[in-house]
């Protein structure tokens, strides 16, 4: 496990995206990390990151972020995604 020296924040929708969660939380020094919409709304990705950094026993902060992009409506796409973001698993 190469810990950087170097301080980051994860800035995620966290839906399908979770493998590179997991890589951030084990090979990364975070001090925070962010989400915003994107697959799924900012609320539930931050739910899904809560749910995987648990799962390595990190403690984190999240920090949720808007729910709606600066020029779009938001786009999840429930079909693809599911309706948290993680395909409802």
């Amino acid at each position: 496990n190469m810990q950087s020296e170097e301080k980051w924040i994860l800035d995620t929708d966290c839906g399908m995206m979770i493998l590179a969660v997991f890589i951030a939380l084990k090979h990364l020094d975070l001090v925070a990390i962010t989400t915003v919409s994107g697959n799924t709304s900012a609320h539930n990705a931050a739910i899904n990151v809560s749910i995987i950094q648990s799962t390595k026993g990190k403690k984190i902060p999240i920090f949720t972020g808007s729910e709606h992009p600066i020029l779009n409506k938001p786009n999840h796409i429930g079909e693809i995604h599911g309706h948290d973001g993680f395909g409802g698993m």
